[in-house]
């Protein structure tokens, strides 16, 4: 009997072993607009460049879809020409297109696919055009074209904000009755609410959807084809980059409209917050090429000074001993500056000065504010710098996010790992990352308030000043923030557990 037993027990350890080996060896398509580092205008290009690198290392055949923009030929890469996909199909017209491969993540185990239509991509920007339909559309078919042209059978075909928010939308209709994807479930990850690719109705014909698919039920929104509706419908799971967005995007405050059709979806078990990871073999001081000076938590004191000099050198301040507090940020409406900006001259007579990268709609508000205060606020604005935006986390004391809201942020997280200690309105990802600190218990990694007013944001940097004259304290805190740890790891494991494990087993149902 015990002989019988132990082979039982033999045979479970086997079947999950061999379960266990199946769910880890998934083949993942990531659809994305952007991708670091061969295009990014935000986080979601950091996000699509490290989580693909992360499953790739738990062992997933990973792959990723995404236009080639003429941004992408002032690259250091390789890419060469996969397959031509001369005639897809849409609503009485096909367009035809070249596929690359590029190498930018060859090294990481990632095969990265790049759509070529010069007439489509070839411009000064992502995104802005009137033609976004179609150069998106073309994305989201491609993302289904693709696999059946290679052979190439996705598990899941992982999609990412409106951009790709048809490629649901297609699946389960114009592909319903495709056997090439019996198998295939999509999952449609939100990075932000408020972008979400509404366009005029007419553009349904053309795009080749079907007429039943503009309705409340499907991609209707207040008279508008919406793409991001496309995937908050008809994918099988949804996920957001942290838990507390997942949360607020149910409510109308933060829902921008679409709060009721999230709340069904998380009712029926389909929406799953997971919070963003940052890659730390790019947001690494002890690592890091583009410092000065490197530093980790044993050598912080030194690192950080002799950072903290050179970045008030290379913008153009002087050292005064104040607390320098750094921004890098899109300047819009969303991230809350613009509060900044009324409490600008009640901050002026702290002992504070300012460092801004940034560029976006609120641009002339930060420049006028360096003419008003040109000895304590030093701004970049309208470029990308990348070597000044590492200097700016490692030299800045406090690096602020008065995020009006905040899917995950990415800014808190790389500060904490450089040592610098983020002051942050509490809402979404910030508040899932960011614990207040107690100087009383020692506890916490950094500054958050309720509430975003000029007098609680001076408040918390109030608070953030006298621990930061206090050395020894300010020291503890700036180690418990180096100490937070956001890898990717975590990140994939949840993805695979809560995320595409249950849209395997929900998928068209």
């Amino acid at each position: 009997m015990g002989r019988k037993m132990k082979s039982q027990t033999t045979g479970q350890k086997r079947t999950a072993t061999k379960k266990a080996t199946v769910e880890r060896k998934l083949r993942v398509l990531f659809v994305v607009s952007e991708m670091f580092p061969l295009a990014k205008t935000g986080g979601l290009a950091d996000v699509a460049g490290s989580l693909p690198k992360a499953l790739a290392k738990r062992g997933h055949d990973v792959r990723v879809l995404m236009p080639k923009y003429r941004a992408t030929y002032s690259i250091d890469h390789r890419s060469e020409r996969v397959v031509d996909l001369p005639q897809i199909p849409f609503g009485g017209f096909t367009l035809g297109c070249g596929i690359d491969e590029s190498d930018a993540l060859k090294d990481d185990g990632v095969t990265v696919y790049l759509i070529e239509h010069f007439g489509l991509y070839d411009r000064d920007r992502l995104y802005g055009y009137d033609d976004d339909w179609v150069r998106f559309g073309l994305l989201s078919k491609v993302a289904l074209e693709l696999p059946k042209a290679i052979n190439w059978q996705p598990d899941i075909i992982h999609c990412h904000d409106w951009q790709s928010g048809l490629v649901s939308a297609y699946l389960r209709t114009v592909y319903n009755e495709d056997p090439f994807f019996a198998n295939t479930a999509t999952v449609f990850t939100i990075h932000n609410l408020a972008y979400q690719g509404n366009f005029d109705p007419s553009v349904r014909e053309a795009l080749g959807l079907p007429p039943e698919t503009f309705q409340v039920h499907g991609l209707e929104f207040h008279g508008r084809l919406s793409f991001i509706k496309g995937g908050l419908y008809y994918a099988d799971v949804l996920t957001t980059v942290s838990p507390k967005y997942a949360q607020e995007i149910q409510t109308e405050e933060f829902g921008e409209g679409m709060h009721g059709l999230l709340r069904d979806r998380a009712a029926q078990g389909r929406l799953v917050g997971i919070l963003n990871g940052i890659d730390y073999e790019i947001w690494n001081p002890a690592t890091d090429e583009y410092l000065p000076v490197r530093y980790d938590s044993r050598t912080l004191v030194k690192g950080k000074t002799a950072n903290k000099q050179a970045l008030l050198e290379r913008v153009g301040l002087k050292d005064g001993g104040e607390m320098v507090v750094g921004v890098v940020s899109r300047l819009a409406h969303q991230k809350g500056f613009d509060i900044v900006a009324q409490a600008t001259e009640a901050l002026m007579n702290l002992p504070v000065k300012l460092v801004v990268l940034g560029a976006g709609e609120q641009e002339p508000l930060f420049a006028e504010l360096q003419k008003r205060y040109p000895e304590k606020i030093a701004t970049r604005l309208g470029v990308v710098d990348e070597e000044l935006a590492h200097l700016i986390y490692a030299g800045s004391d406090a690096f602020l996010m008065p995020s009006r809201f905040e899917p995950c942020g990415l800014g808190q997280m790389i500060a904490m790992k450089y040592g610098t200690a983020p002051i942050v309105h509490a809402v979404g990802g910030l508040a899932d990352t960011v614990q207040d600190f107690d100087p009383k218990t020692k506890k916490g990694n950094g500054f958050s308030f309720t509430g975003l007013t000029v007098e609680n944001l001076l408040a918390t940097v109030e608070r953030a000043l006298s621990v930061y004259r206090d050395s020894k304290l300010w020291q503890t805190l700036q180690k418990n923030a180096m100490k937070s740890d956001f890898s990717w790891n975590k990140s994939a494991q949840d993805y695979e557990v809560k995320v595409y494990t249950p849209a395997l087993q929900l998928r068209r149902k």
